[in-house]
């Protein structure tokens, strides 16, 4: 076997070893990466779920409250920030500006 032939078959072997890392890293990569997207979306859909069950629970709370409570006086009624419009005589919340959620504060 001659010099170059011996220089060209490293080559190739080298060229082989390095396609078949490539080939296993890119493999590993695509299941680990396919495996966080199924997690993250079990996850999203668990956290969804509790959510709607929250909610559920707040609005069953909330209703159970306005039956025990079905007598609202007017100093409660402002108390809430209820407050009547001389306009059409209509009963509207009013709400300051320090009580409102955003994300800045």
């Amino acid at each position: 076997m001659t010099t170059t032939k011996l220089k060209l078959n490293m080559n190739r072997v080298l060229l082989t070893r390095t396609l078949m890392v490539a080939i296993f890293c890119t493999a590993v990569l695509y299941v680990y990466f396919v495996g966080a997207i199924a997690f993250a979306a079990e996850t999203r859909s668990q956290i969804s779920d509790s959510i709607s069950q929250y909610q559920s629970e707040i609005s069953e709370l909330e209703f159970s409250l306005i039956n025990e409570a079905r007598s609202i006086n007017r100093a409660s009624a402002v108390g809430m920030g209820l407050v009547q419009s001389v306009e059409n005589e209509v009963v509207v919340v009013m709400r300051d500006s320090k009580t409102r959620l955003t994300f800045n504060e």
